[in-house]
């Protein structure tokens, strides 16, 4: 699941420059999946998950992103939503209620 949100965000993410803050990074993160629901429904999935789950199944994320080089920001933006406050407005954000 989680290679498949890196790949979808990936693929999707427009061009980012190398000042990008985590902040920006996760809110395009969240724009990405408003607009595409196969990557909305995993980061709902994710953030619906209970913390301590989500936690370690980020964590392992993060490595795996660190492994694969993607960028610090993104890595710090994914890293976000090991939290309960990001992961209710992640959820929140993208229509967790329907």
């Amino acid at each position: 699941m989680l290679s498949q949100i890196l790949n979808d965000y990936t693929r999707k993410q427009t061009a980012s420059s190398a000042h990008d803050t985590a902040g920006e990074a996760f809110a395009t993160l969240l724009l990405a999946a408003r607009d595409d629901d196969a990557l909305r429904q995993q980061i709902l999935t994710l953030v619906r998950m209970p913390e301590l789950q989500r936690t370690t199944l980020v964590r392992s994320a993060i490595r795996e992103m660190k492994t694969n080089q993607e960028s610090e920001e993104f890595r710090a933006a994914f890293a976000l939503l090991s939290t309960p406050q990001a992961a209710a407005a992640a959820e929140a954000a993208l229509g967790g209620g329907s």
